[in-house]
């Protein structure tokens, strides 16, 4: 039971350490899923590195008790230094503030910083698997399976414990402090008994130590690292306050007597700011001849409200996602934009924007999305064909829809041009107008019918005229110099000249990658054109036909070979792992695009959906081991698994795609029993994998190491993926279709060696 209760600890504190570590190279490196992909992937690769080499030497060390101690120790001690050195990473790369740095110095970087810590959890697994299973040569699939369900409940836990506690209510350093005195303390439990007096004191004296740690060190220390993250983010702003909200890390700047608002390291807004909030106001606004509705999404500077109050208006409804931004402003906003906070125009709610528009009965004027380039999934959620045809439901028959498009210079380059006309096809299959103002910064206009929005600052400054509205930073002049005319026939023939980018739908995201074709821009990686010629040229017959050559190739090899039937065994049951793990995590992509685009972000129920995924796994695992005792485990129920999970990735598209017409309740009851199905299929293949593989292998060590990097390596194959090129390129259906045909392989390995004549085994 100790060995259990150290697995599940062990499961806690590795997601506590990945949830923060995430965050903080979120915030470091202005985060997209190019990020988060590279990170989870690298630590998902040395996870399997880890496992990997500890499979190969576990039988070769004699004190196992005393390396498993060490390791766990050091494993806990090593997040106080990863996190110091993501927040100073930008001063180690010596990149400049403001400057996005290039992809592959951010890959080297984290493979560095995450090395430690993840091989370590690798190496320890199969190490403490051999000393839980002791001598014990047969049957010790049960005991395997029983550590790795322990530390997938404990992931389970600390995934709920950060998601809806610690990330809300306690600093990063107290966090791994919680982390290493539960590490201490299973370790402690495990072998206290077996320490001498000596032993014992010395344990204890560290329990103390650790405790005037967590209670007066951690905070200083927290404080510090913050300040030296700040200033290699902003070196000549002041750091007046930061704060982690439900969903990123927020940070407010002073310079001289400007505040500017950063949201995980990425600018968001400034204020005070009236030379920029009152033309947009007003840009915005004399778009239509007469709103008396305005519906506001995104995180808009209150300035722009107040401005846009200065007109004959009936409402403004602001739909804002994370209620901690206006708190973290409103001790800091000038008078003015107070009271405009104040005014009974103005309706403040705090909910998912796409949320509030799909379950939205009121009728708008105008609608205007104020969000940055869809840089990431979340974002790129309000700039598809399905979210436009959400917005022009809420419109009025002659109302306006603004969203922002791009920066441009002179020059538009390839990486802009494909995103801008990406984003202006998908607008022009719902709007039968749609304007680009010409200027250096372009914003879509888009209207039901022609004759409401313009691109003609002729007929805005008539408008103008008209209304007699007059507000302070604001001349008819501006017009012309957000719509000057000498740009209009450039911006248009840009957009048609890259006529060739594709529609961005929910199942499709292409927008949002060709989004990360301009972040690798910025950043100077120079790998845009690779992922070009790979959006251009990569198709699903290309995949289809590397794993047919695959097949082919290992089939010809075993007939070449004459390998005995259990020596095809290991690689089928590796390969099944490594499947079924990669099947797992495009499965968790999968679901977490689909409920964004279906039902909104809500954060807790992403908590909620990674909850019930690996509580399946759990699950799923439980009733395998439940099952060895009652029968012995055959390769026919490893080949129905793969089946299962073929008949799902197959099945999951078509299911998706009904899914919005449904009842809401129902379709949300039927997506978490497909989240908690796929989950508990890969928690019944761990099992059974690992009895498979022990038949060919007698030792425990190796045995739990080859399974865990194998389940490891398809994560993170997975992860690197299909989350940034797999989705966005091949799209929701494909990509599932590509799971099952990996997935599909695995079946055909297993069926070629039921068939195969039975011959004694010879070394592999």
């Amino acid at each position: 039971m100790n060995w259990i209760l150290m697995y599940f600890v062990s499961g806690v504190a590795s997601v506590l350490v990945q949830s923060i570590s995430i965050r903080e190279f979120l915030n470091v490196f202005y985060g997209n899923e190019l990020v988060l992909g590279a990170v989870l992937g690298i630590w998902l690769l040395w996870v399997s590195a880890g496992a990997y080499v500890g499979a190969l030497v576990t039988s070769k060390i004699r004190r196992l008790h005393s390396v498993f101690i060490s390791l766990v120790l050091a494993g806990a001690s090593f997040p106080f230094i990863q996190v110091y050195l993501i927040r100073i990473a930008r001063s180690i790369l010596s990149v400049p503030s403001g400057q996005y740095i290039p992809f592959l110095q951010l890959v080297i970087f984290t493979m560095m910083v995450l090395f430690p810590y993840c091989f370590i959890t690798g190496f320890t697994f199969p190490v403490g698997c051999r000393i839980y299973a002791g001598e014990e040569k047969e049957n010790v699939a049960p005991k395997i399976s029983r550590l790795y369900i322990a530390e997938s409940i404990g992931f389970l836990t600390g995934g709920i414990l950060f998601t809806f506690y610690f990330a809300l209510h306690y600093q990063v350093y107290l966090v791994l402090g919680v982390v290493f005195v539960l590490v201490n303390a299973g370790a402690g439990i495990l072998f206290l008994k077996g320490f001498s007096r000596t032993g014992r004191i010395i344990f204890i004296s560290a329990g103390i130590l650790i405790s005037f740690y967590l209670f007066i060190v951690a905070a200083p220390l927290d404080r510090y690292t913050v300040l030296k993250r700040w200033q290699s983010l902003n070196k000549d702003i002041e750091l007046v306050e930061t704060i982690d909200s439900k969903y990123q890390n927020l940070a407010l700047g002073r310079q001289l007597n400007q505040y500017s608002l950063f949201g995980n390291g990425n600018f968001l807004f400034s204020f005070p700011n009236d030379y920029e909030d009152a033309p947009l106001a007003n840009y915005l606004l004399f778009q239509h001849p007469a709103p008396e509705d305005i519906l506001v999404l995104g995180e808009s500077p209150v300035g722009v409200l107040r401005y846009m109050l200065l007109h004959p208006v009936d409402s403004i409804d602001y739909v804002v996602l994370d209620s901690k931004l206006i708190e973290v402003c409103a001790r800091f906003l000038p008078g003015p934009d107070m009271d405009a906070l104040h005014n009974p125009k103005l309706n403040l709610f705090y909910s998912d924007a796409r949320y509030y528009v799909k379950n939205c009965a009121k009728k708008y004027d105008l609608v205007f999305v104020n969000l940055p380039l869809p840089s990431t999934a979340m974002l790129n959620r309000y700039y598809t064909l399905e979210f436009f045809q959400e917005v022009k439901k809420i419109l009025k028959p002659d109302g306006i829809f603004v969203c922002f498009g791009a920066h441009t210079a002179d020059a538009i380059t390839w990486q802009v041009g494909n995103y801008v006309s990406s984003i202006y096809n998908t607008l022009c299959r719902i709007f039968k107008d749609v304007r680009v103002s010409p200027g250096y910064t372009n914003y879509f206009f888009c209207a039901i019918k022609p004759g409401i929005a313009t691109d003609e600052y002729r007929i805005l400054e008539e408008r103008y005229k008209r209304r007699e509205v007059k507000t302070p930073y604001f001349t008819t002049a501006h017009f012309q110099y957000f719509f000057p005319p000498e740009r209009r026939e450039f911006i248009y023939n840009s957009v048609k000249k890259w006529h060739g980018s594709r529609v961005n739908t929910d199942l499709k995201p292409i927008s949002y990658f060709y989004a990360l074709l301009l972040w690798d821009a910025y950043s100077g990686s120079h790998l845009g054109p690779f992922f070009k010629k790979l959006a251009e040229g990569f198709r699903m017959k290309w995949a289809i036909i590397i794993l047919l050559s695959f097949i082919i190739l290992r089939i010809a090899y075993l007939y070449k070979k004459r390998r005995s039937v259990l020596e095809q065994q290991k690689f089928n049951t590796l390969f099944a792992t490594f499947s079924c793990g990669f099947a797992a995590m495009g499965f968790e992509t999968i679901f977490i695009f689909a409920f964004q685009n279906f039902y909104g972000y809500l954060y807790q129920m992403i908590g909620l959906l990674i909850a019930v995924f690996m509580a399946g796994l759990g699950l799923g695992g439980l009733a395998m081991v439940k099952s060895m005792k009652i029968r012995k485990i055959q390769t026919d129920m490893l080949l129905g698994v793969e089946i299962v999970i073929v008949c799902l990735a197959v099945a999951l598209p078509f299911i998706l795609k009904n899914l919005p017409d449904m009842r809401l309740n129902l379709s949300q009851i039927v997506f978490i029993l497909l989240i908690f199905f796929a989950g508990f299929l890969t928690g019944v293949e761990f099992p059974v994998g690992v009895s498979l593989y022990q038949e060919t292998a007698q030792d425990t060590g190796r045995t739990a190491g080859l399974l865990d990097w194998a389940d490891h390596l398809g994560g993170f194959t997975g992860a690197s993926i299909c989350g940034t090129v797999l989705v966005p390129v091949l799209g929701i259906q494909n990509t599932c279709f590509l799971v099952a045909f990996l997935n599909l392989t695995g079946v055909i390995f297993i069926l070629f060696q039921t068939m195969s004549p039975s011959r004694s085994s010879s070394a592999f």
